[in-house]
């Protein structure tokens, strides 16, 4: 028992000093790591003063710049300044100011009304007399504008959607007889640019005619068509003097017939677009040779010119026919004279050998 309990004692003891020996080393750490800690915390301070005093030493800097900068802009300013002021004098004293001229005057007001044409042209076709004229011919003019609008969406495939450039305007102008006899090919790239492009930034850079562009492209048309000279300008007075009944009688002029008949409508349609140049030819100096031609409100009908040229065939055909008879009967009368005039002959030729045959007879008697 007294054994056990010394060897208590012992463990005890070992404990207790093992116990202190980690106490002191904790305390020892500690010790450590607070000074550790304390010299980050003075080498942060003085890096901060270090910095304070940089940023302040910078912004000194700055500001001594800036003022350095101001005031030699203000000197170079000045010196401008006082160099303008020279040059403007001795100009001046050189160069007497002259009025402006008129003419820059007017042309300011025509690029202003140029500017807001496609507008005023849309409130032309808006107004009541013109648009009573467009509600009767519009199923005219949506079967020529569906016509055309496919021709070029059937040709390119990339076009996404069915509308009028310039390659159809072209052909629709030339089939309708109105390029080369109403305007001509320096107005038709306007009319077509300053409408087509009017819109472009709204559709991503493509020229192109919708109907109601279209619709604004025959006011137009109609305009250009009443000039005498083809290279005049549009003014604000063609558009004033214009109403309802020019209108229609360009709608005359391009063959439109009431009441609308659709089938009608595509064969003439088909049938324009089928004439070779030559009769386009033609057909532009039928109407220039008409009775004051567009001004008139006369027009040349396709159909009344087909049955024209059928009637002259058909008359050709019997002159031609009766000739032929006539040369036939020419020919069996010839032949039945020359039959009676051989016969003759024939009668001729025995009534002389008759009377050589007597007069030898005659002769051997009296020998």
């Amino acid at each position: 028992m007294k054994k056990i309990k010394i060897l208590k004692e012992k463990k005890k003891e070992e404990i207790q000093l093992i116990h202190e020996k980690f106490s002191k080393v904790q305390e020892k750490r500690k010790q450590q790591e607070e000074e550790k800690l304390n010299k980050l915390l003075q080498r942060q301070d003085k890096m901060k003063e270090k910095n304070d005093k940089r940023d302040k030493e910078l912004i000194e800097f700055y500001k001594k710049q800036r003022k350095k900068v101001k005031l030699q802009m203000n000197e170079i300013l000045s010196k401008r300044q006082e160099y303008l002021y020279r040059f403007k004098e001795k100009k001046d004293e050189k160069i007497k100011p002259s009025p402006k001229p008129s003419y820059l005057e007017k042309d300011k007001e025509y690029c202003t009304f140029e500017s807001n044409l496609i507008q005023t042209l849309d409130n032309l076709r808006k107004r009541e007399d013109v648009s009573k004229i467009f509600e009767k011919y519009n199923k005219h003019l949506k079967t020529i504008y569906d016509v055309y609008s496919k021709i070029g969406y059937n040709k390119i495939s990339f076009f996404s959607k069915e509308c009028i450039r310039l390659n159809e305007f072209k052909q629709f102008l030339i089939n309708f007889g109105i390029l080369g006899l109403l305007i001509s090919t320096d107005q038709m790239n306007w009319i077509f640019t300053k409408i087509a492009k009017d819109k472009q930034n709204e559709r991503d850079l493509q020229a192109y005619l919708d109907y109601d562009d279209f619709q604004i492209t025959l006011c137009m048309l109609a305009i250009f068509s009443r000039f005498t000279e083809r290279s005049r300008k549009l003014l604000p007075s063609d558009i004033d003097s214009t109403n309802g009944e020019t209108i229609e009688y360009f709608f005359k002029f391009l063959g439109l017939k009431l009441p609308y008949n659709r089938i009608e409508m595509e064969n003439f349609i088909n049938d324009r677009r089928a004439l070779t140049m030559k009769n386009l030819i033609d057909l532009q100096r039928k109407i220039k040779g008409n009775v004051n031609g567009y001004k008139s409100g006369n027009y040349i009908d396709l159909e009344e010119e087909r049955k024209k040229d059928e009637k002259r065939k058909l008359m050709e055909k019997q002159r031609k026919r009766k000739l032929k008879e006539r040369e036939k009967d020419d020919n069996e009368e010839g032949e039945e004279g020359d039959e009676e005039n051989e016969e003759e002959d024939d009668k001729k030729s025995g009534g002389v050998e008759g009377e050589n045959s007597n007069d030898k007879s005659g002769s051997e008697v009296e020998s």
